[in-house]
């Protein structure tokens, strides 16, 4: 159960899960290196980094539009974006930027 909890972490969908189970080994993310994991994995990579490409380029158009069109409008700095995460075993709080 910690294993799936842990891929479904990693963004892998539920399908691809399926396809990689027979490849987990243990409970901490112990897979062993077969191809349709490696395969899985560094697609699910690669998607991230486009999406994460996307979503830089559509901040910058989106903040070029602000700094053209609202002189009120201010970019959000890190400390205001800080992301809490809680431990849900501790209840410890982690901000994240």
């Amino acid at each position: 159960m910690t294993q799936i909890r842990r891929l479904l972490e990693a963004g892998l969908s539920t399908e691809d899960i399926g396809l990689l189970l027979p490849c987990a080994v243990g409970v901490a993310p112990d897979l062993d290196p077969c191809p349709e994991l490696l395969a899985t994995l560094r697609a699910r990579f690669r998607g991230l980094d486009e999406h994460i490409g996307t979503l830089t380029r559509s901040r910058q158009t989106l903040r070029r539009y602000l700094e053209a069109t609202d002189p009120a409008w201010r970019p959000v700095t890190a400390s205001q974006r800080a992301i809490p995460l809680i431990d849900r075993q501790s209840g410890s709080r982690t901000d994240l930027g």
